[in-house]
Order: C-alpha cells, then sequence, then structure tokens
C-alpha cells in the first residue's frame, strides 16, 4: 500500500489539480517518486525469499476472494483495468526479479546485484514504474465523477446518521 499511495496522489494532482485539498505534500514532485522508491526499496529488502511469498499469497488471494487471478473489479474502460495489472505486476514481478538477482533473502538470491548497485537498480526501476504507472492514470472527467459521486455518498451517510441520532 506505501507504494500506491505516491503515485495515486501524484496522478490525482495531475488529472484533477484545481479540487481542493485539505492536506498539501510540500515538494509533491520530488517527495511522491521518493515516497515510491522507497517502498519498492523496503519490499526489496524483505529479501527474495519474503517477496516470493508476497506474491504467492496475492496470487491466491485473488483466485480466493474474486474467483480469477486476472480478474479486476468493474469500472473504467479496459486500457485501465489492463494499465492496473500491467503497474502490480511490473512493481511485484520486478521487485522479485530484482531480489533474485539482489543481496537480501535467506534463500533463492543468487547475490549478482553488488550491494548498494542493488539499491540504484531499485531506485531507477521504481521510478520508470511511477512516471508509467502516473502516465496510464484515468482521465480527469472520470476521476472528478468518481470523486463526486463519492462525496454524495458520503452526505447520504452522513445525513442518515443524522437522522439517527
Amino acid at each position: 500500500m506505501y507504494a500506491f499511495a505516491p503515485v495515486s496522489m501524484a496522478a490525482l494532482r495531475l488529472r484533477d489539480p484545481d479540487r481542493p485539498r485539505p492536506y498539501h505534500l510540500p515538494f509533491p514532485k520530488v517527495l511522491a517518486p521518493l515516497g515510491f522508491v522507497f517502498a519498492n526499496l523496503i519490499i526489496y529488502w524483505g529479501g527474495f525469499d519474503v517477496t516470493l511469498k508476497l506474491l504467492v499469497a496475492i496470487f491466491l488471494g485473488r483466485v480466493l476472494f474474486r474467483g480469477d487471478p486476472g480478474a479486476d473489479p468493474p469500472g473504467g474502460p479496459p486500457r485501465y483495468r489492463l494499465a492496473r495489472r500491467l503497474v502490480d505486476l511490473a512493481v511485484l514481478g520486478g521487485c522479485l526479479i530484482i531480489g533474485l538477482f539482489g543481496q537480501y533473502g535467506t534463500w533463492g538470491n543468487l547475490k549478482v546485484i553488488g550491494d548498494g548497485w542493488d539499491a540504484v537498480v531499485v531506485a531507477a526501476f521504481s521510478l520508470v514504474i511511477f512516471y508509467f504507472a502516473v502516465s496510464v492514470a484515468m482521465a480527469a472527467e472520470k476521476v472528478g465523477a468518481i470523486v463526486d459521486a463519492q462525496r454524495a455518498e458520503m452526505e447520504a451517510i452522513e445525513a442518515e446518521v443524522k437522522l439517527a441520532d
């Protein structure tokens, strides 16, 4: 989750820049990509074996809770569903592959990438994925419609709660 929050923030700021926001991250064009890099470093530093177990658990969770490991919830044109799958797969699959050749883990990794260089590889990989993910985000009109629908839903819930009191 830490990895996708900076991507979501950057995409929302790009697609819906005029919406009022209660929180303003200083230097978002620097800190959002940096946050994504560090989130992926955390995954990498967990080790190849842990990342492999994580991928297996995610795959099994998708099978158990959705019935189809490739299924996405409905909504959005197929382009967006495909892009989300590619980003998910790229982040975890890329971290797994880098972990395979990296320094961390108790078994399975080859320790080909030297210590220090592995962080550079993860950072470069992360930045490519970050900017790709932001570039394939939903169109501004779709984002605005979703945000407005959720706001209306929250207002309706708040009105119900006030009536119940």
